[in-house]
């Protein structure tokens, strides 16, 4: 059914091969236990996770964690004759995996629309997720200009350009991991000095 609707409303409009690639920068999120952190961004069908990072805290903290990991892909994207862009949702999901233990806890998820970043060159967003995680920073390319053939309607599975668009960008195989302890005060003090400033 969702697939029937989704081809009506790309009636009259026009498809492009858009590179996207997801650079994440940071993750604000209290923590009351050491233990791993881990995003999944989610398009589609499709899921990228990245690194598990090793966060560590003695008492209930709010951390920042570092990440260099980077999503690419190529996707359709589509626009009417006014040259609107049709939305194309996504999302994070923040993920949790308590030292000792091997089943994750999900912190929190959003979605976002990625068809606000295109034609806008690299634009460096913080949003926020609400619950223990509190806001993601990452940066955001979007621009036509991917794969001449796909596989199928938004299929984003062309590992071969992902690995070109990669590769173009500098990115690597993510190795050094940094978590910095944000605040020595108590993490009440921390949110509602963080929650003035917005």
């Amino acid at each position: 059914m969702d697939f029937i609707k989704r081809k009506v409303s790309r009636l009259g409009h026009s498809m492009a091969h858009y590179k996207v690639l997801i650079k994440l920068k940071s993750l604000e999120v209290s923590l009351s236990q050491s233990g791993e952190v881990y995003i999944l961004f989610k398009r589609g069908r499709h899921k990228e996770q990245s690194e598990r990072l090793r966060v560590q805290v003695m008492e209930r903290q709010l951390v920042t964690v570092e990440f260099v990991d980077c999503f690419a892909r190529v996707s359709d994207f589509y626009k009417g004759k006014d040259g609107e862009v049709q939305a194309k949702p996504a999302s994070f999901s923040v993920f949790f995996i308590p030292e000792g233990l091997s089943s994750p806890v999900k912190l929190n998820s959003t979605t976002l629309n990625l068809a606000t970043y295109v034609g806008k060159g690299p634009v460096v967003d913080r949003i926020p997720l609400g619950g223990d995680a509190h806001f993601l920073t990452f940066e955001a390319l979007v621009e036509e200009g991917g794969a001449g053939q796909k596989t199928g309607p938004d299929s984003d599975d062309e590992d071969h350009e992902q690995q070109k668009l990669a590769k173009k960008h500098g990115i690597t195989e993510a190795n050094v991991r940094i978590v910095e302890i944000v605040q020595e005060q108590p993490l009440d003090e921390t949110l509602q000095a963080q929650n003035q400033d917005l």
